[in-house]
């Protein structure tokens, strides 16, 4: 998914969902949705999008592994910039990534 803008959505901007794994996610602008981005799955790439103005930004359900965050700006989202239900101990990592004016910029679980 590259270039787009996914806005306006009730629910979710991308979710993905069960077999829907290893995506890339790329130069998207994902804004004024319940959550930009709603992912359930694994081994994907999410890099170099402009993600703002959602509730959350990056909603990582329980069920989500090896996911990478890279170089996305992360901004004014009112609740969230990224939520993980993924405990710490299991892997997917956020690298250089700017995070702004969120409401709480991360919350990952213990």
């Amino acid at each position: 998914i590259t270039g787009n803008v996914i806005k306006n959505n009730k629910q979710h901007g991308v979710y993905f969902y069960d077999n829907s794994s290893e995506n890339i996610i790329r130069n998207n602008s994902i804004s004024a949705n319940a959550n930009a981005l709603y992912i359930k799955t694994n081994n994907n790439i999410i890099a170099k999008n402009i993600i703002e103005n959602n509730d959350t930004g990056v909603y990582l359900l329980s069920q989500a592994r090896n996911n990478t965050l890279t170089q996305n700006i992360v901004r004014d989202n009112t609740v969230f910039g990224v939520y993980s239900k993924v405990p710490v101990t299991i892997k997917n990592s956020m690298r250089d990534n700017a995070f702004i004016e969120n409401d709480n910029d991360t919350y990952i679980r213990e």
